[in-house]
């Protein structure tokens, strides 16, 4: 398959998510990649590339200066503007175009998260390292904060810099989602990347074995539903989507193909669930390369965009 221009219905849809890419940075060298991404994006959907940093003075700092003693506050807020300002000096010899930029006082999550609002960015990009055992699991508690503070879609950016753009595109349905805006996000990253993306359904064992009693006739189903999911993305997005059906532990399939930092794994949050799902925090902790965490929406509201750009589905029931 091929990528093919966007129809009426999909360029209709492609406006109304578009919005400013905002990178959260302060400065730090590992940030270089998700630099790298949010201007790659930025530039190939046309839309502005903000910046945020965010400044706190720690617990045993917290004093109040008297006349004549150093005014720490304004010494943690000018270190976080000249972080930035060096970020943008950075990007800007590369060639990147850059927006506003916005510093704030407060944790790092929520300071990211009312930025991400305020100016309604389509997509937050951040930067992690990769990681296994002990320490992948403490390099993936601030990518975990940020997808649970942030309602909106979230890009972990790691790697090194032979590692961007990546290749490829998976774009995980082991869960059997409702919810179209998951896939749907990944497919339009495809699109602006121009790579190959698959939807991927991995069947758990217990259910595959089931399926070999009954002659494989739910596995075959489900493999025709995937791939007519499959080509419904690529003729909305006008990315080359395929589909790929497997049987296996869910989260072990998943970490095996996000094993390849040149992968990019894109995974929904279910909004409703107070935790993040063994999938999403296990791609989080220990995927080598970038991930893509899209908040799902409840089915009103994802409901309501795809109606108003597919009339004819409001008036039939179905999509």
């Amino acid at each position: 398959m091929v990528q093919a221009a966007l129809d009426p219905a999909a360029a209709a849809w492609r406006r109304r998510v578009t919005g400013p890419v905002l990178l959260a940075d302060r400065g730090s060298d590992d940030a270089e990649m998700a630099r790298r991404a949010a201007a790659d994006v930025a530039a190939h959907e046309g839309v502005p590339l903000r910046l945020v940093t965010a400044w706190a003075v720690p617990a045993m700092g917290r004093v109040t200066p008297t006349a004549g003693e150093l005014d720490v506050s304004g010494v943690y807020e000018n270190s976080a503007r000249a972080a930035q300002k060096g970020v943008r000096e950075h990007l800007g010899s590369l060639g990147k175009r850059v927006g506003a930029g916005y510093v704030a006082e407060g944790s790092a999550v929520t300071v990211v998260a009312q930025t991400a609002d305020m100016i309604d960015a389509s997509l937050v990009v951040i930067g992690s390292r990769a990681g296994s055992g002990v320490r992948g699991h403490l390099m993936g508690l601030l990518p975990e904060a940020f997808v649970r503070g942030v309602h909106r879609p979230v890009l972990v950016v790691r790697g090194q810099s032979a590692d961007w753009p990546p290749r490829s595109i998976i774009i995980v349905d082991a869960d059997g989602s409702d919810d179209p805006a998951v896939a749907a996000e990944g497919a339009r990253l495809a699109r602006v990347l121009k790579v190959p993306a698959a939807l991927v359904r991995v069947s758990s064992e217990r259910g595959a074995a089931a399926s070999d009693r009954r002659d494989e006739a739910p596995l075959k189903s489900m493999r025709e539903d995937v791939r007519c999911c499959a080509s419904r993305l690529e003729a909305e997005s006008g990315a080359e989507v395929t589909s790929w059906v497997t049987t296996g532990e869910p989260v072990g399939v998943l970490l095996g193909l996000a094993s390849d930092p040149r992968v990019l794994v894109v995974a929904g949050r279910r909004a409703k669930h107070h935790g993040l799902g063994s999938i999403v925090s296990a791609l989080l902790h220990e995927a080598a390369g970038p991930v893509l965490i899209v908040p799902e929406r409840s089915p009103n509201i994802w409901w309501a965009d795809y109606a108003s750009i597919h009339p004819r589905s409001r008036e039939s029931g179905a999509i």
